[in-house]
């Protein structure tokens, strides 16, 4: 009888709300409890877990209301129980007003969830409602088959379950839990309730294995849930790792894999508003490689580009502290970014990154020295509110202008700054 009951209700479902829900039929769901998901003995462990919460999260579908209206009506059942006790009322009349009370609010909701078609998108808050009516009518159908030990009801019952698990798989932790309070009251209360019928045997075995069945497909709705979450979130980290791995390579020279002159733009102007905050004073180094073109000329533009890296990696050797940038400003021309330098520290920072390129002893024959060497232009300055970056980077870039029309393989500072005061100044 449940068997048939939860049979015909399926083909119900699949003929009013079309064939691509899930568990389209008994047949299929057969098919689909046999091909059980497999978990690594690695993902069971986060899969217990993950049960554990989800089996939680169905507790969110409870509310007051649904507390208050089970209270109303099991308290009416017990008060018209008493009453035809006490009153010596037939127990027919008392069983068929139970039957009225009981039976029409389930087969009405039975008949309104089978026979109203529904989007499949059903709304968090129409869920709630659903389930606030479905606990009230299980639960008292219940109370019903405890006291009376009536198999009819119990019957129904089973079919209303099903329903409801039908229509949200998480609603099947909690068919366990029915199961074990159904079978344990029977037991304590209507001991003869197995045994009042031969048939009933058969019933209880059925239904053991139904909810053994649906624990198992809830057993699997869980871990096909886990393999997608799993696999959704491996991708999302591997996508943050991409855009991780492309905001880097968007920092970076391609060809001296240094910071570019975008990072340039971004970091002094950072550590021009830290440095504004906190009263510090900034410096920027502007470098450029000596008769880099008669080099390119002489030796072709694949060892330019070698000499470009040799040059990019000693700067950035050089230039160690924390804050400190050393870019790639554009063609031969680099610079460095000095933040919290002390008074002289430019001057200083200048002439041991111009040696560390002297000592690279790259050959170049088109400069009195014989090797490659590079000029510097300097500056510093604490920033207030009248000056900006670009105005250190033009005292810096004419710093530089002057070095290399000072004979070059030098290092020059700015003397002054418009409405900012220099580090030669503040000396």
């Amino acid at each position: 009888m449940p068997l048939l009951f939860i049979y015909i209700s399926d083909v119900s479902m699949n003929r009013c709300l079309g064939p691509n829900r899930p568990f389209n039929s008994l047949f299929s769901t057969l098919r689909e409890l046999f091909s059980f998901p497999s978990l690594s003995s690695t993902e069971e462990k986060l899969f217990y877990k993950y049960a554990t919460v989800s089996n939680f999260r169905m507790l969110q579908y409870l509310s007051g209301l649904t507390v208050l209206i089970s209270f109303t009506l099991f308290s009416s059942i017990l008060l018209l129980t008493f009453k035809g006790t006490v009153g010596n009322f037939p127990e027919v009349t008392s069983l068929s007003r139970l039957h009225a009370i009981l039976f029409l609010p389930p087969s009405l909701l039975v008949l309104l969830f089978v026979r109203v078609p529904r989007e499949e998108e059903v709304t968090r808050k129409n869920r709630l409602v659903f389930f606030c009516l479905y606990t009230v009518f299980v639960v008292g159908a219940l109370i019903f088959s405890v006291l009376y030990g009536d198999s009819t009801m119990y019957n129904m019952i089973m079919g209303l379950v099903f329903l409801g698990l039908r229509e949200d798989p998480r609603f099947s932790l909690s068919v366990i839990w029915f199961n074990a309070l159904v079978y344990s009251a029977l037991l304590l209360f209507k001991g003869d309730f197995f045994i009042k019928h031969d048939y009933q045997i058969v019933e209880v075995l059925l239904g053991a294995l139904l909810y053994s069945w649906i624990f198992l497909l809830r057993q699997k709705y869980l871990i096909t849930q886990f393999q997608k979450e799993r696999t959704i979130r491996k991708q999302n980290l591997e996508l943050s790792r991409m855009i991780r791995l492309m905001k880097n390579l968007a920092m970076l020279d391609p060809l001296t894999q240094i910071p570019n002159r975008r990072s340039f733009d971004i970091n002094i102007a950072d550590e021009w508003q830290r440095a504004r905050r906190s009263k510090l004073q900034l410096g920027l180094l502007m470098i450029d490689i000596d008769h880099f073109k008669n080099y390119n000329d002489t030796f072709g533009h694949q060892q330019g580009d070698e000499c470009l890296k040799q040059v990019a990696c000693a700067l950035q050797n050089i230039n160690r502290r924390v804050g400190d940038l050393a870019a790639r400003y554009g063609g031969e021309e680099f610079a460095v970014i000095l933040s919290d330098v002390k008074s002289g520290g430019v001057q200083v920072v200048a002439e041991r990154l111009r040696a560390a390129v002297s000592e690279l002893n790259i050959e170049h024959p088109d400069v009195s020295e014989g090797h490659v060497t590079v000029s510097v232009g300097g500056t510093s300055l604490i920033p207030d509110g009248n000056s900006s970056p670009e105005r250190l980077v033009k005292a810096a870039d004419d710093a530089l202008y002057l070095a290399k029309k000072n004979g070059r393989n030098r290092v020059e500072l700015a003397e002054n700054l418009p409405s900012c005061a220099a580090a030669a100044q503040s000396s």
